[in-house]
């Protein structure tokens, strides 16, 4: 979020929220969010492009492929190029958070299969806890083997 506020972007979770690539979103009733499409290969937003859509903004007023105006860094960095990425949202909030929704409020997951799953994989050793604490799936534990996987 902080990006998108420095970089006066969409954020991430609009059509266009991506601050590296061009591929629009598109609204899901069932999920109640944006998804992108899987693609072979994504159109990456160069500083040319990035360039090119902040001038549309700029001059109709609205975004363009996420670019909502323009920002005194752009005289600075190649935008998106110079720019890092954000963990805390990309990781942390984004996908690991959709996955650890997914695992735990989903009945049909065997923890045991998946407990054992994980023992094959070569894990650092705070790992070796198990998915099931007291009777209740152990959110830490599934919390750290998904940040660890990305």
């Amino acid at each position: 979020m902080v990006i998108a506020y420095v970089l006066i972007i969409l954020f991430a979770s609009c059509r266009y929220g991506c601050p590296t690539c061009t591929v629009k979103g598109e609204y899901s009733s069932e999920c109640r969010k944006v998804i992108f499409p899987i693609l072979e290969d994504y159109p990456l937003r160069t500083s040319e492009t990035y360039r090119h859509h902040l001038h549309i903004a700029s001059t109709t007023g609205n975004p363009a492929f996420g670019i909502k105006g323009a920002t005194k860094l752009s005289d600075l960095l190649r935008i998106p190029e110079q720019v890092p990425f954000d963990p805390m949202h990309l990781l942390y909030l984004g996908i690991n958070k959709s996955l650890l929704n997914a695992i735990l409020k989903c009945k049909s997951v065997d923890l045991d299969i998946l407990s054992a799953t994980i023992d094959q994989i070569k894990v650092p050793h705070y790992f070796r806890r198990s998915f099931v604490l007291n009777g209740r799936k152990n959110r830490p534990t599934i919390t750290l083997l998904l940040i660890y996987i990305n």
